[in-house]
């Protein structure tokens, strides 16, 4: 495990395996925070770039101004405490709370492999979305042996 090397008034989440064989780590990069303003990935990839950074997956999402992100990343050694300096540094700068996870290579390799599986769709309509309804739909869903990969609200948000 890495020193940790900001403030302890600082929320960072670090940790880093030593144990990896190659040249390459893969770590999920978690970010979160309040009222998310315009640009926040560009600034966080803009950190990237310079630190080799390969993006291999990226999600995100904002409820209610609260951003959560996700980025699976591939980072060459050589760059690794550089780049998590340089997201802790912007991160701060932004007021939300970047962290580092390191995937390896035996569960990354899982992760593809199942990127290959069939997808379904599955839509609920409902005037008001009640969480009764949500657990109905998952239960038969976990019942059929299926796991959710992703949740999209379509409509307009109630007033």
């Amino acid at each position: 495990v890495q020193e940790n090397i900001f403030p302890q008034d600082w929320d960072v989440e670090m940790s880093v395996s030593t144990n990896r064989m190659g040249k390459y780590e893969i770590f999920l990069v978690t970010v979160k925070g309040e009222k998310a303003r315009v640009g926040s990935i560009g600034e966080l990839v803009s950190v990237m770039g310079p630190n080799n950074v390969n993006v291999l997956d990226i999600g995100q999402s904002e409820i209610h101004d609260m951003l959560s992100l996700g980025m699976l990343v591939e980072v060459d050694r050589e760059f690794t405490q550089r780049l998590f300096k340089d997201l802790v540094f912007a991160a701060h700068e932004m007021s939300i709370t970047v962290g580092f996870v390191p995937v390896s290579n035996p569960d990354y390799e899982r992760w593809v492999t199942n990127q290959l599986k069939a997808r379904f769709v599955v839509t609920v309509l409902a005037r008001r979305l009640d969480a009764r309804y949500l657990a109905q739909v998952t239960k038969v869903i976990a019942d059929n042996g299926l796991a959710i990969d992703s949740v999209t609200r379509l409509s307009a948000r109630p007033s």
